[in-house]
């Protein structure tokens, strides 16, 4: 499942700027200091959001997201379980900028309600960070090809074929790791590989995120 959303400049938004976005999470993160909020930044146009990790850490819940028209228009796809924490990060920065939110599973613009979708976000990231530390205590291999495939697979950034193991475990075994475009073309052709739910892009920045999660501390 793929969620696919695009923030439209307003009037009263004005343009839609990755420094924008920076200042609103923030904002919003120390606004609801009692209550479990994401906290975001943006690195060029990544945005990383947190909760215990520093949202500085490399290996944070990441989105790529598309700045088009000088600000006129920003859009961010999730796949997976990962969509809450982009639906509910597009959705905030909406409500906060009054800009406009279109869902393109739906075909139209939608009113933006952070609050209805907070809790759904807050459990994806606090199981997400918790792996990012297990990974961490059990000094995980950033080499592991088949625990990376395991991690897109979990993620739903790839579907695997579920009656063909030792297609699966020999398609980990070969991936190399350090040749993101090479990567991805191999799990494009790999019979192991129902399907690719990502762009090169997407996978080159899993990639660097899948490295930092063995850091002994981001």
């Amino acid at each position: 499942m793929s969620t696919q959303l695009t923030l439209q400049e307003t009037n009263a938004s004005g343009g839609l700027l990755p420094a924008t976005f920076a200042q609103v999470l923030s904002r919003l993160a120390n606004v609801h200091a009692a209550t479990p909020t994401p906290r975001g930044v943006m690195y060029g146009q990544e945005l990383r959001l947190a909760l215990g990790l520093s949202p500085n850490d490399p290996a944070c819940a990441a989105f790529l997201l598309d700045f088009a028209g000088q600000g006129r228009r920003v859009k961010g796809a999730a796949h997976g379980p990962s969509a809450a924490l982009l639906t509910w990060a597009f959705h905030a920065l909406a409500r906060s900028l009054r800009c406009t939110l279109l869902d393109a599973n739906v075909g139209r613009e939608i009113e933006a309600s952070p609050e209805a979708r907070r809790a759904a976000a807050v459990a994806y990231l606090t199981a997400y960070e918790a792996d990012v530390l297990a990974s961490r205590t059990r000094r995980a291999d950033a080499e592991d090809g088949a625990a990376f495939l395991a991690w897109l697979a979990r993620e739903e950034h790839v579907a695997l074929t579920a009656d063909d193991a030792e297609a699966v475990e020999a398609l980990g075994a070969a991936l190399p790791m350090r040749d993101a475009p090479a990567l991805y073309e191999l799990l494009l052709e790999s019979d192991a590989v129902e399907d690719v739910f990502i762009s090169e892009r997407e996978l080159a920045s899993l990639l660097t995120r899948f490295e930092a999660r063995t850091a002994a501390d981001g």
